[in-house]
C-alpha cells in the first residue's frame, strides 16, 4: 500500500539525506534537530505532523516509528558510539530518490532478486551448483563472461589491454 504524499515527502528528505552522509546514516536527534537539522527534513516532518490524520497516522507518532515502516529503505539501529540512527539499506542505496519513493513490493523483489545471486554465487563458489554451462548468471544475460552483466552487479569493466581480465570473460591469452 502506498503512503499519502506527506510520508513521501519525508521518506524522501530523510533519504536524501542520508545518500550523502559517510556510511549512509544519521543518528536519530540529529534529523529533526532545531539547531543542526536540516531545514528540508524538520519542514517535511512539521508538514507531515500538520496532516497526520490524512496520513492515517496519529498526532503523537515518533520520527522513529515513522521511518521504521518503511523497513525496506531505512534500518533503525545504534551506531558505533551508541546513540539511536537511522541507517540506508543497501536497497535504498541502489535506488535514485530523485524517481520518487518505490513501492514496498518493488524494493522486496529487488532485494530478494540480489539474495538469489548471492546464493548461486555462493553455491557455484563452493562447487554445490551447476546449470547449462555452469553459469548461475546465464538467465539474467550475458552471464559472468559479459562485462555488462559484470557490471550491473558492481565489477568493473575491464580495462581494453587488460589481458587477464580480457582472459576471464573468455578472450585468447596474448601469445
Amino acid at each position: 500500500e502506498r503512503m499519502g504524499g506527506f510520508k513521501d515527502a519525508f521518506y524522501l528528505e530523510v533519504w536524501r539525506h542520508l545518500l550523502v552522509r559517510p556510511g549512509h546514516s544519521e543518528a536519530l536527534s540529529q534529523l529533526n534537530s532545531a539547531t543542526s537539522g536540516l531545514h528540508n527534513i524538520r519542514h517535511a516532518w512539521a508538514e507531515l505532523q500538520a496532516n497526520a490524520r490524512e496520513e492515517r497516522m496519529k498526532k503523537n507518532t515518533g520520527l522513529k516509528a515513522v521511518l521504521a515502516e518503511r523497513g525496506d529503505l531505512f534500518s533503525l539501529q545504534n551506531n558505533h558510539q551508541g546513540h539511536p540512527s537511522v541507517f540506508l539499506t543497501p536497497a535504498a542505496q541502489s535506488f535514485d530518490p530523485s524517481e520518487g519513493v518505490p513501492p514496498v513490493s518493488v524494493v522486496a523483489s529487488i532485494t530478494q532478486a540480489a539474495r538469489d545471486i548471492e546464493i548461486a554465487l555462493a553455491q557455484q563458489s563452493a562447487g554445490g551448483f551447476s546449470s547449462p554451462g555452469g553459469d548461475p548468471l546465464a538467465g539474467l544475460g550475458g552471464g559472468l563472461g559479459d562485462p555488462l552483466a559484470m557490471a550491473a552487479m558492481g565489477a568493473p569493466l575491464p580495462e581494453a589491454g587488460d589481458p587477464l581480465a580480457m582472459a576471464a570473460m573468455g578472450a585468447p591469452l596474448p601469445e
